[in-house]
């Protein structure tokens, strides 16, 4: 049962009470794949809750994302796979919810202004690096004014 209202957006996070009556939240676009089971009754195992946000960049591509311990691995992976060798911001030990919680701002921020990902969902025309750091600073700014970054090369 979906407990929160439904948009036309794919990226949408809602709330839902799986068959099993697990309370757990998921995007539109996974709850379809996984027929609106939660992670543990569609047989995904469990996953660590992701405490990391970072945008990364190179020359032709901007990627914000959430990652789970210290973010490491999955910022050589999109060194290696991407060319994205820029970290921009590296944000680790968030609350539980608070990567999530950014990551969905800006990437509604950013559809809400028509830009669109040129690969995937979150991979986007380097361009609009300003633009994606400005709406991670604003949640950050208005949500955990206290937490602090770092920015690696």
């Amino acid at each position: 049962m979906i407990l929160d209202a439904v948009s036309d957006r794919v990226l949408q996070t809602v709330r839902l009470c799986c068959v099993a009556g697990h309370l757990t939240s998921v995007s539109i676009n996974n709850g379809s794949k996984r027929a609106l089971l939660c992670v543990r009754c569609a047989g995904a195992g469990i996953r660590p809750e992701p405490t990391v946000y970072f945008v990364v960049v190179g020359e032709a591509m901007v990627k914000p994302g959430i990652s789970s311990g210290d973010g490491r691995g999955r910022l050589d992976t999109h060194r290696s796979q991407h060319g994205l060798d820029q970290v921009r911001r590296l944000i680790t030990d968030l609350p539980i919810g608070a990567a999530l919680n950014v990551e969905r701002h800006v990437l509604s921020g950013l559809a809400d202004q028509g830009i669109r990902p040129v690969m995937g969902f979150e991979f986007f025309d380097a361009a609009h690096i300003d633009r994606v750091l400005a709406l991670a600073d604003e949640w950050f700014a208005a949500n955990l004014p206290n937490s602090l970054w770092s920015v690696t090369t």
